[in-house]
């Protein structure tokens, strides 16, 4: 454990210094630099397609030593390490290189927008939740939903196993892992209908079993619960009492007649 840390370390700056500076340019941002660059397009394919394996089906896949997948293991291992803003500019970055590869696209986008809400939890505003944080969700479940019609369509297929299934598994991953995200920064009152939003789609629209369903109920009272003004959450929490005392002097009542007739 005390020799791994280090260990990682070493290997992203290595990465970093190898593969990412290569990838950054003084120039990022800038429209001619872009229009130029946009002519090495044909370059760029060859690369790529020099990183590219195919399987017995025929399916391509990034080889383990390419490019893309060392960045891959960049940003994920910065992740772990909390490096938040090294991981998503390099997923950032890789969403990009995935663009015509859904199946790598999917989880880029999903951890771009989960790299944001830990490393940004004081400072999101509702600008960030809606033109860029919740974006990103709903394209990562749109591309897994692609993914997992994709691979229904080859089920039929020799050897083919319950792909679609485990990709389903991914986008409910995906929503409920935002869901949480979104209830854990520090404006609730903001983020909570986003957490709503996910929370309803699992329930309509994933196969869930009892008790995961039980679970997302209990995650949607503390959504609407969230939801309620302080200035009268109290209130609101006091009615139910007040309405189950009345009843049951009202029933009192009512017992106290009819002995009195008897």
């Amino acid at each position: 454990g005390d020799l791994m840390v280090p260990f990682m370390q070493r290997k992203i700056s290595f990465w970093e210094e190898t593969i990412l500076q290569t990838r950054r340019s003084l120039f990022h941002g800038n429209k001619l630099f872009k229009k130029f660059m946009s002519r090495t397009a044909g370059a760029n394919n060859a690369h790529q397609q020099s990183s590219l394996g195919k399987d017995k089906n025929g399916l391509e896949y990034f080889i383990f030593s390419s490019t893309e997948l060392l960045m891959r293991k960049l940003a994920d291992w910065s992740m772990m390490l909390g490096d938040y803003k090294t991981a998503y500019s390099t997923y950032e970055l890789l969403s990009h290189d995935f663009d015509h590869f859904p199946n790598y696209l999917a989880s880029c986008l999903e951890w771009c927008a989960v790299s944001v809400l830990m490393g940004a939890q004081n400072i999101v505003t509702v600008k960030m939740l809606k033109n860029d944080i919740d974006p990103l969700i709903q394209r990562a479940i749109d591309t897994y939903e692609a993914c997992a019609l994709k691979d229904a369509g080859t089920r039929s297929a020799p050897g083919a196993g319950n792909e679609g299934s485990i990709v389903r598994s991914y986008e409910t991953r995906c929503l409920f892992l935002a869901s949480e995200l979104y209830l854990s920064l520090s404006d609730t009152w903001t983020s909570t209908p986003y957490a709503l939003q996910n929370l309803e789609t699992i329930l309509d629209e994933c196969k869930l079993g009892p008790c995961s369903q039980i679970m997302i109920w209990e995650r949607l009272s503390d959504c609407y619960y969230q939801r309620i003004d302080p200035r009268i959450r109290h209130k609101v929490l006091l009615a139910p009492k007040h309405i189950h005392k009345s009843t049951m002097e009202k029933d009192d009542k009512s017992s106290n007649d009819d002995l009195y007739e008897d």
